[in-house]
């Protein structure tokens, strides 16, 4: 059983779904949880350290393998979301 609580991997999807909406040359999205804005890049250090497999469909949004964890899913989107920004 994982010690990452379901809504974090819940919360983790949403800024997967927003970084697929992110248009080029906006700011980086934020979202809220639990009262606080926290940025995509925020965002993945709820699942950091989370060994639980990745949805399939995720994998596929973030170019992963389909064996991927939600660690991998937030290593990658902290990437994707860098390259983009440029810093």
């Amino acid at each position: 059983m994982s010690g990452t609580p379901e809504n974090f991997k819940q919360f983790f999807q949403k800024a997967v779904e927003a970084f697929e909406k992110w248009p080029p040359g906006e700011p980086e999205p934020t979202l809220s949880f639990r009262n606080q804005d926290l940025t995509l890049r925020r965002i993945t250090n709820l699942v950091w350290a989370c060994q639980d497999a990745l949805p399939v469909e995720w994998c596929h949004a973030l170019q992963l393998t389909l064996d991927s964890t939600y660690a991998d899913g937030a290593r990658q989107l902290r990437y994707l979301i860098v390259r983009r920004v440029g810093r």
